[in-house]
């Protein structure tokens, strides 16, 4: 066994990928390789960085030690017609978005674009972004925040 930020690997060799190890990780205990959707906690934040409505965010982690303490968020984040999430700026860490789903207005430090369906956003560290849904359809991303 091995130990890397408190999570525990154990290397498991299939015959069939002899070549390629596979890895069951336990984190305190509890096997952590897959977390069934049900599993997954939900919250809905008012106005997120003083932008509009409400969005909703599926948490795909519990907490940064699921990212070996090199990110603090992986989740889906649903943004209805006309909610969005304020311009903000990302000083220690960055910000990924995958767009799933859907045509929004992403503001990319001061410029606008459109972004949809299979674009990928990235805000560095010292730069700042936000994201409008001004059609009627749901926009739907995933998004990453990793630490500088």
């Amino acid at each position: 066994m091995q130990k890397n930020h408190g999570i525990i690997t154990d290397r498991i060799m299939d015959a069939s990928y002899a070549k390629r190890p596979v890895f069951q990780i336990l984190i305190k205990g509890e096997n952590a390789m897959i977390r069934r959707q049900d599993d997954c906690d939900i919250e809905f934040r008012e106005k997120m960085r003083d932008g509009n409505g409400t969005v909703e965010i599926t948490n795909f982690i519990k907490s940064p030690e699921e990212l070996c303490e090199k990110g603090r968020m992986f989740s889906r984040i649903t943004l209805k017609s006309g909610c969005s999430i304020g311009f903000h700026v990302h000083e220690k860490d960055s910000e990924l978005f995958y767009i799933l789903s859907g045509e929004a207005e992403y503001n990319d430090n001061g410029n606008i674009v459109t972004v949809s369906a299979g674009d990928v956003t990235i805000c560095p560290p010292g730069t700042g972004h936000g994201i409008e849904n001004k059609t009627d359809s749901t926009v739907e991303l995933i998004a990453v925040i990793v630490f500088a």
